[in-house]
C-alpha cells in the first residue's frame, strides 16, 4: 500500500500518477498496473483473482493504491444460492469421502464444532454444527461424541492451537489433555492467516462449479467484479477445493454459514488518508469461520482410504448414537 503524499512536481507521459516531491527531498514516482502497455482490463481481471477480485481490499490497496475503509465482509462472495446444498447422508458417507471434526474452544463465547466430509478431490461439505456456551470441557466432549452418528468414521478432530494452553484452575493441565481424558483426542489445526485466503478460494471454486455447470460465467464475473473473465478463467478457479454447507449449518445467526457471511474486516481507525484499512478480521462471532478455516487450511484434513471397522467399534458407536437420540430427540 502506498500513500500518495508530497507535492506534485511533474507528470511524465504514459504514467497515470504524477511524480511527487516528499518533505525529505526525495522524489517518488507511483507506478500503476495500467502503466504497463501489456496490462489491459482482462489482465487485471485475471490477476485480481488471487486478491479476491477487483473490489477486494487486497487489490484496491496494493494495485489501485486506494485508501479503503474496513468493516466490509471478509468473504463477500458467499451466497446461499451457491454454497448451501442438501446432500443425503449416503452422498457423503461413502468411500469417496473422509469425515473430520473441526473445533474452536469456548466458554463465555460459544464452543463450536463442525463435522466436515472431505472428498477425494479435496472438496469440503460441512454437514453438522455444534454450538454451546458456559459448559465445561467434559460435558462438551461427551456431547460432541454423542452427536457423531454410528455410521460416521471420524478420522480426527483438529482444533484451535490455543487449546494447548494451561488450564486457568490447574496450571499443570492442558485443556487438550482434559478433552483427551474425556474421550475427545485433538490434533493441532493450522491457524495461519493464509487460511482466510484458502477459504476464499474455496468459496470462489463453488461459484465457479455452478458457472461451469450452467454455462454462465456471469456469477463469477460479478463476484470478482471482473467483467472480462472467460470460461477458461472460471475453469482454473473451479480446480480449487470447493465448499458447501448443509442447510442445517446455515440456520440462524449462530451457524457456520451465517457467521462466515458476517465475518468483517476490522473497521478503519484514524485518518484514512494516512492509515490503511486493516487486513485483520473482527474477533467477534468468528467461531464458525475459524472451524471452517481450520478444516480448509490444515494439511492433515484430507481424504484417506477407508479403514475396516471392527465389530466392537460399530457396536460402541451404535450405543453412543442411541444415547444421543434419547437425550436430544434427534432422528437420523
Amino acid at each position: 500500500m502506498m500513500s500518495l503524499g508530497g507535492t506534485v512536481e511533474a507528470h511524465l507521459p504514459g504514467l497515470k500518477y504524477p511524480t511527487r516531491r516528499l518533505s525529505n527531498g526525495f522524489a517518488v514516482q507511483p507506478v500503476h498496473w495500467s502503466d504497463n502497455p501489456e496490462h489491459d482490463e482482462a489482465w487485471a481481471d485475471r490477476e485480481s483473482i488471487q486478491y479476491g477480485g477487483r473490489a477486494s481490499y487486497g487489490w484496491l490497496q496494493n494495485m489501485e493504491m486506494e485508501l479503503v475503509r474496513g468493516g466490509s465482509p471478509r468473504w463477500p462472495m458467499l451466497d446461499r444460492k451457491y454454497h448451501v446444498r442438501l446432500l443425503l447422508r449416503r452422498d457423503y458417507l461413502n468411500a469417496d469421502w473422509s469425515v473430520y471434526r473441526s473445533l474452536d474452544h469456548g466458554i463465555r463465547h460459544p464452543e463450536c464444532c463442525a463435522w466436515v466430509a472431505v472428498h477425494r478431490n479435496r472438496d469440503r461439505y460441512f454437514y453438522r454444527q455444534f454450538y454451546q456456551t458456559n459448559t465445561g470441557i467434559p460435558v462438551v466432549a461427551k456431547q460432541i461424541q454423542e452427536a457423531t452418528g454410528a455410521d460416521e468414521q471420524v478420522e480426527m478432530t483438529v482444533a484451535d492451537p490455543s487449546i494447548w494452553r494451561r488450564d486457568d484452575v490447574d496450571a499443570q493441565t492442558l485443556w487438550a489433555d482434559i478433552y483427551s481424558a474425556n474421550g475427545l483426542t485433538l490434533v493441532k489445526a493450522d491457524n495461519s492467516a493464509a487460511g482466510y485466503e484458502t477459504v476464499a478460494a474455496g468459496f470462489m471454486a463453488t461459484i465457479a462449479r455452478w458457472a461451469l455447470g450452467h454455462g454462465d460465467v456471469t456469477p463469477v464475473q460479478e463476484a470478482l467484479n471482473a467483467p472480462t473473465l472467460t470460461m477458461g478463467d472460471v475453469e482454473k478457479l473451479a480446480d480449487q477445493p470447493a465448499i458447501w454447507f448443509h442447510p442445517s449449518c446455515a440456520e440462524g445467526d449462530y451457524s457456520l454459514f451465517e457467521q462466515c457471511r458476517n465475518l468483517r474486516y476490522k473497521a478503519q481507525t484514524g485518518d484514512p488518508q494516512h492509515k490503511a484499512a486493516s487486513e485483520l478480521v473482527e474477533d467477534v462471532d468468528d467461531e464458525g469461520p475459524d472451524v471452517v478455516r481450520y478444516a480448509m487450511q490444515s494439511a492433515c484434513v484430507a481424504w484417506t482410504v477407508p479403514r475396516p471397522r471392527t465389530q466392537g467399534e460399530m457396536v460402541h458407536r451404535l450405543f453412543e448414537q442411541a444415547a444421543a437420540k434419547q437425550d436430544s430427540g434427534e432422528v437420523y
